[in-house]
């Protein structure tokens, strides 16, 4: 499932990223099984060996897309955290709820959710999420230690990145008749804050 090699000029990177970009449409249309590498490529405007050269199924192309997907995200992540470092902790929760949210409120987001699922490589991505998202995390609530009242920073880092995650997952991937992106919004952000602020027993 990796890539076979890595862009190294600007044009093998523009080739690499329209090649991204039309596998994108293609697997949010058809899905994994549906999705024609051929039809990608003519997308793409490139040929199918240069699509091989780089990507050699496509169980690739999802990985790829996925890694990107994940880092664009984790990017958000950084910028909803540095945006809010001066607001009250009620108005910075919620910003930083909302751009975790978004990461997957796209409907190819969703699509790419659903194949990591199938593709086994949940825990490979998990772990570059725990990783840089929790010192992320961590940072945030140090600086705002007099008002939380977590004193594990660590362990309540962890907490919220994998409860505010799967529980984005279990509402816009599994359950989307539930509740909208919004909606989920205003009640994690009331599930952080309450978190963040109920008194701790260690």
């Amino acid at each position: 499932m990796s890539p076979r090699k890595r862009p190294r000029q600007s044009r093998s990177g523009a080739t690499v990223d329209a090649v991204l970009v039309a596998a994108r449409e293609a697997l949010t249309r058809d899905g994994l099984d549906g999705a024609n590498v051929n039809e990608i490529a003519a997308r793409a405007g490139v040929s199918i060996g240069s699509l091989y050269q780089y990507f050699p199924s496509k169980e690739a192309l999802v990985a790829a897309l996925i890694e990107r997907h994940t880092r664009a995200a984790l990017d958000r992540l950084d910028e909803a955290l540095a945006a809010s470092a001066l607001e009250p902790l009620e108005v910075a929760v919620s910003r930083v709820v909302s751009a975790m949210v978004r990461a997957h409120e796209a409907e190819e987001d969703r699509v790419l959710a659903r194949e990591l699922d199938r593709l086994g490589r949940l825990d490979e991505i998990q772990a570059e999420v725990d990783a840089r998202a929790g010192r992320a995390i961590a940072r945030f609530l140090e600086a705002r230690r007099p008002e939380v009242r977590r004193t594990n920073i660590e362990l309540a880092s962890l907490l919220l990145i994998r409860a505010v995650d799967l529980l984005t997952h279990a509402v816009l991937v599994d359950r989307p008749d539930v509740a909208d992106a919004r909606a989920l919004e205003v009640e994690l952000t009331a599930m952080v804050l309450g978190y963040l602020t109920s008194e701790s027993s260690g």
